[in-house]
C-alpha cells in the first residue's frame, strides 16, 4: 500500500519496488522533486537506509587533533577545539561551498583544550580536558559568542565526552576521580557546576558518555567497568566489563547502548534492562573485518552515532572506514565506499553524518542518506524514523 499522501516512508529492509529504486536515487541527487515525489507517493518506492553520496567539507588548521568532539544543533555541526583555537562550525549544505565553514573564536590557545561537546538550553557546552573553564558556545546570540564557565578544577586530561540529561550536563572523568555536573540554569541562569565523586582514581579510565532510561553510561577506556550516574539518586554505579577492550564513545539505539572499539576487536553492548533484571554486557566481534580496517597503529574509531536503528563508528586513522552496527540484530560491516581521513568523533543530524577532522588540512567526510535528500526537496519523510 501506497504512503500516505505527501508522507514517504523510510523502510528498514524492506523490499523496493523493482527497477524504481535506481530511479529515485537519480532523481533525489538531480534534485528532480516531481519524480522523486511521484514514485515515493504513487508508485510507493520506500527510501532505503543507505548513505547515498558523501562529500567532504575543507577546515581550516594545521597540525594534529584540532578539534575533539562534534555536535549537531540548529541543522548544523560544531567541533570542539582541542588544538585548534576556534570552534569549527560546519554547514554541509550551504548553497555557497566558502559558507559552509565557519568559525567562532574563543581567545585561548594552547593544546588538548576541550574533549567533547554536547547541547543544552539551545547552547552548546565543551567539556574541559587540560582547559580548566567549560566552554559555552551561544550560537543564537546576533553574532556568534563564547563565554567560559570555571570548574576550580586544574590539571590535565580531567574529563572527555559529555552529554545532557534532564536540563542539566554530565562529563566522562578521563584523570579526574570525579564527575563533573554542569547546571546550565544554576547561579541564576549565568550556569554552576558540581562534582560527583566516582571513588576511583588513576588515569585514562572512561571515554565518552550517553544517556538511556533516565541515567547516563560512561565508555570504559582503561576502567574495567562502565560507570554508570544515576542523576536522581545522585549515584554512581558501576558495571563490570570482564573484558580489557579500550573503547572511545558511546551511543544509545534499539534501547542498548554502544561503545566504539578504539583498539580492541569488539564493539561493547551495554543492555541497561535486560531480561532477568539488571544490566547485562555483550560484544560484537569485528574481527572479520581488520584487513579491511587496518591502520599502522592498530587504532580503529573514535566516536560513534545513532540514526534510527543503525550506529556508526568513526575511523581514527586513515585507512579505515566507517563501522556500521545494526541494532536490531547486533551485527557489524563497513560502510561500503573509500577509505576516509583520520577523524575524532562523529555526530548525526537529519539523517546525515559529520566527521571532526584530527588533524589540520584533512577534510570533514559528510554522508548524507536518501531521506536527507528528499527532505531538502520538501518532501515529508516520516519523522518516526529521525
Amino acid at each position: 500500500t501506497p504512503p500516505a499522501a505527501g508522507k514517504a516512508r523510510l523502510g528498514f529492509g524492506a523490499k523496493p519496488v523493482r527497477g524504481a529504486g535506481s530511479s529515485l536515487d537519480t532523481a533525489l541527487l538531480a534534485g528532480d522533486r516531481a519524480r522523486a515525489r511521484h514514485l515515493l507517493e504513487v508508485e510507493g518506492v520506500e527510501l532505503q537506509p543507505e548513505w547515498l553520496r558523501s562529500l567532504e567539507v575543507r577546515v581550516r588548521g594545521s597540525g594534529a587533533a584540532p578539534f575533539d568532539g562534534i555536535a549537531a544543533f540548529n541543522h548544523k555541526f560544531y567541533c570542539a577545539p582541542s588544538n585548534a583555537q576556534d570552534v569549527a562550525v560546519i554547514d554541509p549544505f550551504a548553497a555557497d561551498e566558502a559558507s559552509r565553514v565557519s568559525y567562532i573564536a574563543t581567545g585561548r590557545s594552547g593544546e588538548c583544550k576541550w574533549s567533547g561537546i554536547a547541547v543544552a538550553r539551545n547552547r552548546l557546552y565543551c567539556a574541559p580536558f587540560d582547559e580548566s573553564d567549560v566552554l559555552v558556545v551561544d550560537p543564537c546570540a546576533a553574532e556568534d559568542s563564547v563565554s567560559f564557565l570555571p570548574t576550580g578544577s586544574f590539571g590535565e586530561r580531567k574529563w572527555s565526552g559529555i552529554a545532557e540529561l534532564g536540563g542539566r550536563l554530565y562529563c566522562a572523568p578521563y584523570n579526574s576521580p570525579d564527575v563533573l555536573v554542569v547546571d546550565p540554569a544554576g547561579a541564576a541562569g549565568s550556569g554552576s557546576v558540581d562534582l560527583l565523586p566516582t571513588g576511583r582514581d588513576g588515569g585514562m579510565k572512561w571515554f565518552g558518555v550517553a544517556a538511556s532510561g533516565g541515567k547516563l553510561y560512561c565508555a570504559p577506556h582503561l576502567a574495567s567497568e562502565i560507570l554508570v550516574i544515576d542523576p536522581e539518586a545522585n549515584r554512581i554505579s558501576y558495571i563490570p566489563v570482564g573484558k580489557e577492550g579500550k573503547w572511545i564513545g558511546i551511543a544509545a539505539a534499539g534501547g542498548k547502548l554502544y561503545c566504539a572499539p578504539y583498539e580492541g576487536e569488539e564493539v561493547l553492548v551495554i543492555d541497561p534492562a535486560a531480561p532477568g533484571g539488571g544490566a547485562q554486557v555483550s560484544f560484537i566481534s569485528t574481527s572479520e573485518l581488520f584487513s579491511v580496517a587496518a591502520t599502522p597503529s592498530g587504532a580503529r574509531w573514535w566516536g560513534i552515532a545513532a540514526v534510527g536503528p543503525y550506529l556508526f563508528c568513526c575511523p581514527c586513522e586513515g585507512g579505515a572506514r566507517l563501522l556500521v552496527v545494526d541494532s536490531r540484530d547486533d551485527s557489524a560491516r563497513l560502510l561500503d565506499g573509500p577509505a576516509q581521513d583520520e577523524c575524532f568523533d562523529i555526530a548525526a543530524c537529519d539523517h546525515t553524518l559529520v566527521c571532526a577532522p584530527s588533524a589540520g588540512g584533512i577534510p570533514a567526510p559528510v554522508f548524507e542518506s536518501r531521506a536527507s535528500l528528499a527532505r531538502r526537496l520538501g518532501l515529508l519523510v516520516d519523522p518516526g524514523v529521525a
